[in-house]
């Protein structure tokens, strides 16, 4: 009888840690659920806020690389009489390459909107390394026709 009471009693002690401890256990989980929601929350924003100075920063590029694309066009046409036939040539397939360039940038860009952050700076990475790439390229075509 004594065996069969403690058997008892440590059968209700432990139904009663269980069903307490696990009320008690979640009510801290709430708060910590609610914590771990809101540096999620804040992680995204900040994330959010990177990808969209980092877009900005792209499309300035982007605007950039068009003005010279487009002044590089204007100054082709003013010498394009100066320039023999190779010459027009070469300088119609360099304007064609810079704007095939300026164009995988754009498409670039969209993937940035598009992209997830997890791969977003891969994505980054490849837009920058394309526009240093056309700048490059813008360079070695200014040189080029100012050597017309």
């Amino acid at each position: 009888m004594i065996k069969h009471r403690w058997k008892m009693i440590f059968f209700t002690a432990l139904a009663a840690f269980v069903i307490f401890g696990l009320g008690l256990s979640g009510c801290g989980g709430d708060q910590e659920q609610t914590e771990t929601q809101d540096t999620t929350q804040t992680t995204t924003e900040y994330a959010g806020e990177q990808k969209d100075e980092m877009l900005a920063e792209a499309e300035a590029a982007l605007e950039n690389a068009d003005e010279q694309i487009e002044e590089l066009g204007a100054q082709i046409e003013d010498k394009w009489d100066e320039m023999d036939e190779e010459a027009r040539e070469q300088a119609s397939e360099t304007l064609d390459t810079l704007k095939e360039k300026r164009q995988d940038l754009a498409s670039e860009i969209d993937d940035m909107k598009d992209s997830e952050d997890d791969v977003l700076g891969d994505i980054q990475e490849g837009f920058w390394d394309g526009y240093e790439s056309l700048k490059n390229s813008l360079n070695d075509a200014w040189q080029a026709i100012e050597d017309i």
